[in-house]
């Protein structure tokens, strides 16, 4: 996977050093967060926040709601990354 960093410089990832956590919620977490998003009296970004204090955001290639975090270090900083099932997949991570 090669990480392309903000001043436009490109580094190849080294999957050794990546470390990838479920991201788990209760029950009772996941139906208030269901219910909030299915709702059609609550603000879209009202919405957004919430699913930002929940799961930290979105998946970062398809925006839908992640199911796991991808931990790497480069150059002396952590990168997190949010994915759903489907782009972890897709991206090779598992």
């Amino acid at each position: 996977m090669i990480l392309l960093l903000s001043n436009g410089t490109k580094r190849k990832l080294n999957k050794k050093k990546l470390t990838i956590k479920p991201i788990l919620l209760s029950e009772q977490e996941l139906s208030n967060l269901k219910a909030i998003i299915e709702s059609k009296h609550i603000a879209l970004c009202t919405k957004h926040m919430k699913v930002r204090s929940y799961l930290g955001g979105y998946c970062m290639t398809c925006n839908n709601l992640p199911s796991h975090e991808v931990h790497y270090r480069i150059a002396g900083a952590t990168i997190v990354q949010r994915y759903c099932e489907d782009c972890l997949r897709r991206e090779n991570f598992i």
